[in-house]
């Protein structure tokens, strides 16, 4: 599935509605996507299982290069424009907030370097996190009345919650990224999570990770990383 049509109107608050229209519009979605909680209110309605919000922020990820053909654009202006005030963190990550409502950016980060990247061709700064990237693969492109979005497959955003829920440091964050996998386990094609693992190449920390993870939602290891055909083994 990489473009899915969706009738249904009145998914988002009227407030959520008019950024992802103006972002959209500008031309955003060519190349970042809509990542985090609110992606499950789209989950909801293509797979018909619901899950429950319980957040006023939404994130966008943004790659840390963007497509060299594509015009750049001032999707700072665009945000304040709406009513956004920009909040700037010590580290220098922007944020954006209107009436308790936030808006963040995040991008993938390549080694251990932790820290912000300057996206300059949309005047914008992300939040660097590991294993983002997996969030690009194979991305679906959904049509709601007057918004064409982007948002991550079911399948890759199982795959990082897995991996970065026992990276946590909030217990908390940790059990809302394995409640979200729980969710996600019921809709997804896990042949095409095997298809996502064996594309890269993992370390043995970060296998260790991912079978813990799946131990804490109850689910075998061997479902999510596949077996080895030349020896039967994980």
């Amino acid at each position: 599935m990489s473009r899915v049509t969706i009738r249904e109107s009145g998914l988002f608050s009227e407030t959520l509605e008019e950024l992802l229209r103006a972002m959209g519009s500008a031309g955003f979605f060519k190349d970042g996507i809509l990542v985090g909680s609110w992606v499950f209110v789209l989950y909801g309605s293509i797979y018909g299982v619901e899950y429950p919000i319980r957040t006023f922020d939404v994130d966008f990820a943004v790659p840390p290069v963007l497509d060299p053909t594509r015009s750049g654009f001032d999707l700072e202006k665009i945000i304040t424009g709406r009513g956004y005030l920009p909040v700037t963190e010590r580290s220098g990550w922007r944020k954006y907030t209107r009436e308790g409502f936030g808006v963040e950016f995040i991008t993938n980060r390549r080694g251990s370097r932790d820290g912000v990247d300057v996206i300059k061709p949309l005047n914008i700064t992300a939040l660097r996190l590991p294993f983002l990237d997996l969030l690009f693969e194979s991305p679906i492109t959904v049509h709601l009345p007057n918004i064409k979005l982007r948002i991550p497959s079911p399948e890759s955003l199982f795959l990082h919650k897995l991996i970065i829920s026992q990276r946590r440091i909030e217990t908390t964050k940790a059990e809302k990224d394995l409640e979200q996998c729980r969710y996600l386990a019921k809709i997804i094609d896990f042949s095409k999570v095997t298809e996502l693992i064996r594309k890269r190449q993992w370390s043995r920390e970060s296998r260790k990770r991912l079978e813990a993870a799946c131990e804490k939602i109850g689910l075998p290891f061997e479902k999510v990383w596949g077996v080895d055909e030349r020896n039967g083994n994980r």
